[in-house]
């Protein structure tokens, strides 16, 4: 009876499975690994800009401090990138981190200013605490010699603060024409202009400066082409949802 029941034939045993053979990429054993990448290591972040990386980038800022000048540098950056970068503070930490460096910076007035004023669309008519900063700046610009972009830049959000988006937008690009580079510059314009619905002239303010940005210029990659694209769609889906409205 060997090998054999009374029932019929034995059953045959299923041949042994094959060990599961490792990812080659590390993923889990017996899928196919797929296609094989090189490892590239992230690139390290851009040192943050101190008075003389500022210099020698044609922006120069008006204040002696090193330390005020990189915290406006990670402020920017953090503005541009849309992230709120907890090592260094955060937007929040690190303006007031910028405003104890030195409290005298004109630029570091228009820039907390302006993020309060284009990136929350607050109204210093309804905040009396950000019409006292607005306030605050120019005085602070007028008591200190100021290049002709530091002033433009003040000039520009204050007169953004009055509800005069277009005027600001005009001194936005007046700063744009001489130092294209200026990202605080277009990224004010630009954010402006969406409000605005201004789609021709965010394409052509973006157009102008494109050609002197490398990419060795610090949020070179950052420059919103295409952006304009992106922000005429949102627009255009806002006003058919307004205009579907009973």
């Amino acid at each position: 009876m060997s090998g054999r029941g009374r029932g019929g034939p034995a059953p045959v045993s299923a041949p042994p499975r094959p060990a599961p053979r490792p990812d080659r990429c590390g993923g889990a054993p017996g899928r196919h690994p797929g296609p094989r990448h090189p490892r590239v290591a992230m690139a390290a972040p851009a040192p943050l800009r101190d008075c003389q990386a500022w210099k020698d980038a044609g922006l120069p800022l008006s204040t002696t401090s090193n330390e005020a000048c990189k915290l406006f540098d990670a402020i920017l950056t953090q503005y541009v990138t849309w992230t709120n970068d907890k090592s260094l503070g955060g937007i929040e930490g690190c303006l007031s981190k910028l405003r104890a460096a030195d409290p005298t910076f004109a630029m570091g007035h228009a820039i907390s200013n302006g993020l309060v004023l284009v990136g929350t669309g607050s109204s210093v008519r309804l905040d009396r605490e950000l019409d006292l900063a607005v306030k605050t700046m120019v005085e602070v610009s007028q008591t200190q010699p100021l290049t002709q972009r530091e002033r433009l830049h003040v000039s520009a959000v204050e007169t953004f603060a009055k509800g005069n988006f277009s005027g600001a937008c005009e001194l936005w690009e007046q700063i744009l024409w001489d130092h294209p580079t200026d990202m605080l510059a277009l990224k004010f314009s630009h954010d402006a202009y969406f409000y605005l619905g201004y789609q021709e002239q965010m394409r052509d303010s973006v157009a102008r400066i494109y050609p002197f940005w490398t990419p060795s210029i610090p949020l070179s990659r950052y420059v919103p082409v295409g952006d304009h694209l992106v922000s005429f769609l949102f627009s255009l889906f806002f006003m058919v949802s307004v205009l579907a409205l009973p």
